[in-house]
């Protein structure tokens, strides 16, 4: 970025140069780090969050929904008019908060079990449903599938059953033929474009000009991998998706413990999530601020560190 700043000077790369650097080291360093001897008061902590926003989103779903949201009130796979965006104006937003939220939930229920919450899982699954957001929905399903196997892996055999019969009822409900017929094409004629545009400055990349003018589209790529190639080249984009790679080969690294089977399946999720929307580590969104607590979580529990030490005295 300060390369691309002496190159030519833009405020939104200036903004990017000062608090990048701080954003990051506190969500990846000291964060994690406070947050390693207090894991379950953080995963309840976002349930409860979590719980709140669904049922906020429930209320806003009964308000008129132009006066709030274009979004609100739409169907959800088809069925009904249960679109709603809670405290949150985008409804990619709000389905990325209740897919990390209803992960929390489920390591939650799997560590302290309880009607309570079952309860508090329940009404996370469901504002994560009514949010509509297909990248979550992907994110959620993988990401769980991991979360589950975290207390013994045949609880991952039947997540991931329930997985298959999931998408088996979408596309049984034509979902899935309209999101690639629609949403998804639309992302990959972007993608396709970003990637010619890269192919003209691939060192250096277009940098943080309007880069949808850049590529001849009304929106960016939509993707988090494409982004940094474009804006800042191949030779930097690539260290940042190598660091994002290194994290999560360090998480599959680790003993295989519940808490690392919530923390992969964070990562895993958000990491899905990614490759259809656009977020960025060490930025001050709440996607951003996941991100980044979830690569630190990987980096500096307690079984990493167990792990790297059992390496070293082999």
């Amino acid at each position: 970025m300060v390369v691309h700043y002496s190159h030519s000077p833009h405020i939104e790369i200036l903004q990017y140069i000062l608090v990048t650097p701080l954003a990051v080291f506190t969500t990846v360093v000291i964060l994690p780090a406070l947050i390693d001897g207090r894991r379950q008061v953080f995963t309840m902590g976002i349930t409860l969050i979590t719980v709140v926003s669904s049922l906020i989103g429930i209320v806003v779903l009964w308000q008129e929904p132009s006066e709030l949201s274009r979004y609100i009130g739409s169907p959800v796979l088809g069925i009904g008019n249960l679109r709603t965006t809670s405290i949150f104006h985008n409804p990619n937003t709000y389905g990325f908060f209740m897919m990390a939220g209803s992960l929390a939930a489920l390591y939650t229920y799997l560590t302290r079990r309880g009607a309570v919450w079952l309860g508090a899982l329940g009404l996370c699954l469901l504002g994560l449903f009514m949010s509509g957001g297909d990248a979550a929905f992907v994110g959620f399903v993988a990401g769980a599938v991991l979360v589950l196997s975290g207390p013994d892996y045949r609880f991952g055999f039947f997540g991931l059953l329930f997985a298959v019969v999931g998408v088996y009822i979408a596309i049984q409900l034509g979902h899935v033929t309209d999101v690639m017929e629609g949403t998804l094409m639309q992302r990959v004629d972007r993608w396709v474009a970003s990637l010619e545009r890269l192919a003209q400055n691939p060192l250096l990349g277009i940098g943080f000009a309007n880069t949808a003018s850049q590529i001849g589209e009304e929106i960016g790529p939509h993707n988090s991998y494409i982004y940094p190639l474009l804006n800042t080249g191949i030779i930097a984009g690539g260290f940042y998706l190598g660091a994002l790679i290194y994290a999560l080969g360090q998480g599959l690294r680790t003993w295989w413990t519940p808490w690392t089977g919530f923390v992969v399946g964070l990562t895993v999720a958000i990491f899905l999530y990614m490759g259809f929307e656009s977020l960025f580590l060490g930025g001050l969104s709440v996607s951003s601020i996941l991100l980044g607590l979830s690569l630190g979580l990987l980096l500096y529990s307690s079984e990493t560190r167990h792990s790297w030490l059992g390496t070293q005295n082999r």
